[in-house]
């Protein structure tokens, strides 16, 4: 992404643009939630969707072959550690809710 960066190209900003998206849709999920916005959706079954997201890419890191040559064993790791603390967040924030989720409007 840097190299491309350095070429010009337009592909990294739209990439990052396009995560930053989903990570506000999935910050919409867990605030609504939480009871703080409203209500987006298949509320529960997005909660599901993005816990299930989250953990398996942190699981990702024990998997062969999934990372390139140019992402380093300190890359992995570490990246693997922030998606599984969301993960794991995200989990126990729908565990917590669960009950509540299908009685609000």
């Amino acid at each position: 992404m840097a190299r491309a960066v350095e070429q010009g190209r337009v592909l990294p900003y739209v990439v990052t643009i396009g995560i930053a998206v989903v990570l506000l849709a999935w910050a919409w999920y867990a605030l609504a939630a939480a009871g703080h916005l409203p209500r987006p959706p298949l509320l529960r079954t997005g909660l599901i969707a993005i816990t299930a997201v989250l953990l398996v890419r942190a699981a990702a890191v024990f998997a062969p072959g999934v990372w390139g040559p140019d992402h380093s064993p300190t890359f992995q790791i570490v990246s693997s550690l922030i998606v599984l603390a969301l993960g794991l967040s995200f989990l126990l924030g729908t565990i917590k809710a669960w009950p509540l989720l299908s009685m609000r409007t």
